[in-house]
């Protein structure tokens, strides 16, 4: 009985090793990142700094005040 519990344990324990290699070979084998990716990653960063700032924060804040604003001054 102990024996199937081993060869149990045993194929499971291979299974998750052949998995595991298949997915660090899946990369192509390297740490550094290409030229390509490199390049993706500095449009998206300086993309995502552009978008910050307080203008348009305020426009937006301020906006439903002006239109309420508005409406009851062409109202009276």
């Amino acid at each position: 009985m102990a024996k199937k519990a081993q060869g149990r344990g045993a194929g499971r324990a291979s299974a998750s090793r052949r998995r595991g290699g298949q997915r660090a070979n899946r990369g192509g084998g390297s740490d550094e990142m290409s030229n390509y990716k490199q390049k993706r990653r500095a449009e998206k960063q300086l993309q995502g700094s552009k978008k910050g700032g307080c203008v348009p924060k305020l426009f937006m804040l301020i906006l439903p005040f002006a239109a309420a604003g508005t409406y009851l001054f062409l109202r009276s």
